[in-house]
């Protein structure tokens, strides 16, 4: 169960370090870079690719959530990461 939500986890923080730039880029369009000029295309062409990886990857995190185990690993997780963060 750990595992498997791990990757889910993994492949949305992925998926939106892939996005991520482009975020500035769609609002400001004219003084974008080539790099993120040519993401925003790529993007654009695999649009509905995208949506449908997505559409499966919040099913299943829907799912997940739902699962008391999963939630009590991520109460740990989520207690470390704060203790790391106060050092």
């Amino acid at each position: 169960m750990a595992e498997s939500s791990i990757k889910e986890f993994l492949d949305i923080i992925l998926l939106t370090s892939y996005l991520e730039p482009l975020s500035t880029a769609s609002r400001y369009s004219v003084s974008i870079d080539n790099a993120k000029r040519e993401l925003l295309e790529d993007v654009k062409e695999n649009q509905d690719n995208i949506m449908s990886f997505l559409e499966v990857k919040i099913q299943i995190i829907k799912n997940l959530i739902k699962n008391d185990e999963f939630m009590e690993n991520i109460s740990k997780i989520y207690e470390i990461f704060r203790k790391l963060y106060q050092l």
